[in-house]
């Protein structure tokens, strides 16, 4: 499943395999079904894209796995604010 993670990875952000970035990469226990993230910093129009990524190599998905998905979002966008004040602050 890592292979299919990382050529998943590498198609979507146009990188060879070797070159998808580990610390990107959160696949592991308690990482609420994301198994890895990219922030993309456009500094011309200060803005941040996010994006989490979720890999199965299935043909579908369990309600469970459904709902840590849902779990993993809500506690993501809940704390976006205290995110987006740390930016702030670190681009002062």
């Amino acid at each position: 499943d890592d292979a299919f993670m990382y050529w998943f990875y590498s198609i979507l952000f146009d990188v060879e395999l070797e070159d998808v970035p580990a610390d990107e990469v959160v696949d592991g226990a308690g990482e609420r079904q994301i198994d890895m993230f990219r922030l993309e910093i456009d500094d011309s129009t200060q803005s941040v894209d996010i994006h989490l990524i979720q890999v199965k190599n299935t043909s579908g998905f369990s309600a469970n796995t459904v709902s840590l998905m849902k779990a993993g979002w809500s506690s993501f966008s809940s704390s976006r604010g205290t995110l987006i004040a740390q930016l702030q602050m670190e681009s002062c």
